[in-house]
């Protein structure tokens, strides 16, 4: 499986969208245990693409207890981007 920062942030998306929507989902349906299993699949999946992204190219978001900002040091993500 190609892991780039590309295809890792890709697949951090379309878990994200996928919990979402089962969350919507289990709001009107939820003793729905298929629907349960689902989200907590792509939860999951969600959960280690995020920490593998983090591990190789820093946090997606600040945590809830920042005591700096030093994730602004680095490129932005735009800065890092070819052109294609």
């Amino acid at each position: 499986m190609n892991n780039s920062r590309e295809n890792l942030m890709s697949r951090i998306q379309a878990y994200s969208f996928a919990v979402k929507e089962a969350n919507l989902y289990l709001d009107a349906y939820p003793d729905s245990k298929a629907a349960l299993d689902y989200y907590n699949k792509y939860k999951n999946l969600e959960a280690k693409a995020i920490s593998e992204y983090e591990m190789r190219y820093g946090p997606i978001n600040l945590p809830s207890e920042a005591r700096s900002w030093s994730w602004v040091n680095g490129p932005w993500p735009w800065q890092n981007m070819e052109v294609k």
